[in-house]
């Protein structure tokens, strides 16, 4: 109370110029500790933005690369099933044999989905004849596969049935590799004998993969598939390229793109693997005009290939389909050359 006292008799003792400056002076210094306390709050929110965009590319890359892991165990699972870790050496040696006697025949009997012949054997006669083929044996590599080695002589024959025979078995969906090859021939012949080594690989875990692909963590990544027949290129040319898809500009602007129906009014992640020697840009049009979204990103012009992403609500009525062109890429420069390696959708929460 003594001190509000004090106050009001300097107050009043002051004539009006001097209030004048007090109560000035008095603003200021108001005026300053808002700013602080305003620019300090604004700063924070500025630092938590940076966080929640970071925390955002971290769950869209992690998501990712999920969506990755569960694509390549899958196909881990489908390689495996043809190289079960389950089997003996015996069985092996079964399944090598009919692969070998199926592949020696003019025209090989074809394949059910489980890699068994459909039927033993076929009216055509042999390519190549096999007169015996002893069993072999298995080696364990502690790599994650096995390997079992088997020889056996091929009786003198056209040269070009056995070259026809040999690429055969390196085609053979069980992993055939070919250690060891002797020719030998007559000098008054034509025909060339062969004793060949052969090696086929047994993958290991295979039941272990195909449990974690069954009880993976789920995603709502989906890969979309990079066939050039579902891609449409403007100004360009567009080709596979090692499962990707190559777009080579042939006009000052061109562009690749993948039409599709989206949900109105809601929100989508589109990642990229893309590698691109031009000035280009990644975004997201509408489909009937083509017409881009706001918030493109540009595309690494160097060569290497780089994780893009870009984040985009789907215009009109909430809950309707929407043709869009996802993902819409662009280049604006002649001769340049686009690679895109891979691309996934996530529909994003919030």
């Amino acid at each position: 109370m003594g001190i509000l006292e004090s106050l009001q008799a300097q107050w009043n003792g002051m004539n009006k110029r001097e209030r004048n400056l007090a109560l000035l002076t008095a603003s200021l210094l108001l005026l300053f500790a808002g700013w602080t306390i305003t620019r300090g709050a604004m700063n924070r929110l500025e630092q938590l933005r940076v966080q929640v965009d970071r925390l955002q590319e971290q769950v869209v890359g992690s998501a990712y690369q999920i969506a990755r892991k569960q694509q390549v165990e899958a196909e881990y699972v489908k390689v495996a099933a043809q190289h079960s870790s389950a089997w003996d050496k015996y069985e092996v040696y079964e399944r090598l044999r009919q692969e070998i006697f199926r592949l020696a025949q003019k025209v090989p009997p074809a394949l059910d989905e489980n890699g068994v012949p459909v039927t033993a054997m076929s009216d055509s006669g042999v390519l190549v004849n096999i007169p015996e083929l002893r069993q072999g044996t298995m080696t364990d590599t502690d790599k994650g596969y096995r390997e079992y080695k088997i020889s056996f002589r091929i009786p003198s024959v056209d040269i070009a049935d056995l070259f026809n025979f040999l690429d055969r078995l390196q085609q053979s969906p069980q992993s055939l590799r070919i250690d060891g090859l002797t020719f030998a021939r007559d000098w008054n012949s034509t025909l060339v004998a062969a004793d060949l080594d052969l090696t086929r690989i047994i993958v290991d875990g295979a039941g272990a993969a195909a449990a974690r692909s069954d009880t993976g963590v789920a995603t709502r990544f989906t890969q979309l598939e990079l066939d050039p027949a579902r891609w449409t290129a403007e100004e360009g040319t567009i080709s596979a390229s090692g499962g990707g898809l190559l777009l080579e500009s042939r006009e000052d602007q061109s562009a690749l793109y993948l039409e599709q129906s989206l949900t109105g009014g809601e929100s989508y992640d589109c990642v990229l693997e893309v590698s691109s020697t031009g000035r280009g840009l990644l975004a997201v049009a509408t489909g009937a005009d083509g017409i881009p979204l706001p918030g493109a990103e540009r595309l690494p012009d160097d060569g290497g290939t780089y994780r893009v992403h870009v984040r985009f609500t789907t215009p009109g009525p909430p809950g309707q389909p929407v043709m869009m062109r996802v993902p819409y890429l662009t280049l604006n420069d002649y001769g340049s050359r686009l690679e895109l390696r891979s691309v996934a959708l996530r529909q994003a929460e919030g």
